[in-house]
């Protein structure tokens, strides 16, 4: 027979002894409660009689009183008796007349009159019938003018109190039956479950499981014989442990050195590629070197190859155009208007290869002149001042936004200026009529920090990263020689700056965002 089916033979009956001897007496004390309560029930209606009866002063009307319990009887008929007394024991008032006018032989009756009113007696006569005998009083004194014994039916109370004793018998019951549950239940897990799971860890060892341990018990019994068992098992578990201990070591140090080897590999592989990348960005950046002094060199040589006859070119065309208007001013013909029309276009052609050559002399150069102190705001206002008559004569709109403080910095005012103006320029040329080209500078962690915005068609990422590529322009061909961003970035980089373009997208403008350093002695007033 199993351990638990023991277990259950040996507590079924315990559990129900207890509970049976346990429930006898709480069922004995709610019947003794219930008597209490009824007694008490039948005492205080016998006091409410009493209180009306204290209006008499003569309890010897015997055909009164018997019409007083008679109108008791119809108001409660579960009142199954009611006898009076006067003072001297005689029978005043009773249901049956026979009784009336002889002396009781009561002991109740007789005791509360002996008592001088101040005892009351209670009392059962039959399983359902409870008696209370308590005094009168003469009206206004606490003199006894006599006693009155009631005798009640309580029989509706006692099917109530039976189906209480009933519940309370289910109750018992099912407390019982909890109490087997629940104890059954904790003497399994205590106890049969820890000497399963013993057994089942022995039978784990002898199959070759060493490291199948115990979990801790709760009761001190239990934990005694896990010590003992994960002992012997860690016991056998060293044993085997010494032999293949050596095996394990090696096979660490192996590991580790394997370890140490692809660190060594993978620190050595990324030094090369840092190297690579390091000479691969110093090439670019010489080759970018000298191709912008190529382009410089090649520039500078072209421009003054071609400035002197532009200078001829347009110094004649101007000649001849003031000859045709001071000479023939009334008798023109068709040939000297066309004539003028196209000495003009030469002028004016002139003038813009003259324009492009003075760029590629700018770019050229890649010298700046001597830096001096100067606040940043001043020159952002000569470059809008220039930029202005531009924007009025294309309907656009500049909006110039800068901080209060000064922004100090080292530069020359000629090259930054230029710089300004031409981003200014840029940004006329890309928005449409109508527009609102904005251009604001403030302090940001230490340099002066410029944005010039415009409201064109935007820029692509693969124009971005071409932008400042000398002769690389997207504006329409014969308005743009692709010099001015180059130049913008030569300025900027002379005053030891940034600059950058960026672009929500098409359709949405361009930003170009310049950081240049602001003076020493500003930086340390505004740390």
């Amino acid at each position: 027979m199993k351990l638990q089916h023991r277990i259950s033979l040996v507590l079924i009956p315990t559990v129900v002894l207890l509970t049976g001897t346990a429930g006898y007496f709480i069922l004995s004390s709610i019947e003794n409660y219930h008597d209490q309560q009824q007694r008490a029930s039948v005492l205080g209606l016998a006091r409410t009689i009493s209180l009306n009866l204290r209006g008499e002063s003569d309890l010897s009307d015997a055909r009164r009183l018997y019409s007083f319990i008679q109108r008791l009887r119809v108001s409660d008929p579960r009142i199954i008796e009611a006898t009076i007394v006067d003072s001297t024991g005689e029978i005043t008032g009773d249901l049956d007349d026979s009784h009336v006018y002889s002396r009781t032989e009561d002991d109740d009756l007789l005791a509360v009159l002996r008592g001088a009113g101040k005892t009351c007696r209670t009392g059962r006569r039959g399983p359902d019938v409870f008696e209370a005998t308590v005094p009168i009083y003469f009206p206004g004194s606490e003199a006894v003018l006599g006693a009155l014994r009631l005798r009640y039916d309580m029989s509706s109370f006692q099917t109530i109190h039976q189906v209480a004793r009933l519940r309370m018998l289910l109750a018992i019951g099912a407390i019982t039956i909890l109490l087997i549950a629940g104890l059954r239940y904790a003497l399994v897990r205590s106890v049969v479950r820890p000497l399963s799971m013993f057994a089942a860890h022995a039978q784990a060892v002898s199959a070759g499981d060493l490291g199948a341990r115990v979990p801790p018990q709760t009761t001190q019994e239990l934990s005694l014989l896990r010590r003992s068992f994960n002992g012997m098992a860690e016991s056998l578990q060293a044993s085997l442990a010494a032999l293949e201990g050596r095996r394990d070591i090696l096979e660490v140090e192996i590991k580790e050195r394997t370890a140490e080897l692809s660190a060594a590999r993978d620190h050595l592989e990324r030094l090369n590629k840092a190297l690579e990348e390091r000479v691969e960005e110093r090439t670019g950046q010489l080759l970018h070197a000298e191709r912008l002094s190529a382009i410089g060199t090649l520039a500078s040589g072209v421009a003054h190859e071609i400035n002197n006859p532009l200078a001829t070119i347009l110094t004649c065309s101007e000649g001849l155009l003031r000859t045709l208007s001071h000479e023939r001013p009334v008798s023109r013909g068709a040939t000297d208007e066309k004539m003028e029309s196209y000495l003009t276009t030469i002028r004016d052609e002139a003038k813009r290869c003259r324009c492009i050559t003075a760029q590629l002399l700018d770019f050229s150069r890649r010298r700046i002149g001597s830096m001096a102190a100067l606040d940043l705001r001043a020159v952002i206002r000569d470059a809008v001042v220039l930029a202005q008559p531009k924007a009025a004569a294309e309907s656009k709109l500049l909006e110039c936004r800068l901080q209060e403080r000064p922004l100090p910095i080292e530069g020359e005012a000629g090259a930054l200026k230029q710089l300004l103006l031409n981003l200014l320029l840029n940004a006329l040329d890309a928005s449409p009529h109508g527009a609102l080209i904005g251009i604001t500078a403030s302090e940001e962690r230490g340099n002066a920090r410029i944005c010039v915005e415009d409201r064109g068609r935007g820029l692509t990422p693969e124009e971005m990263a071409r932008a400042f590529e000398p002769f690389f322009t997207t504006k329409t061909s014969g308005y743009g020689t692709g010099l001015g961003l180059a130049v913008c970035d030569m300025i900027v980089h002379q005053h030891h700056g940034e600059i950058r373009l960026e672009s929500d997208g098409p359709g949405r403008g361009a930003r170009a965002i310049i950081a240049l350093p602001l003076a020493a002695a500003a930086v340390e007033h505004a740390i």
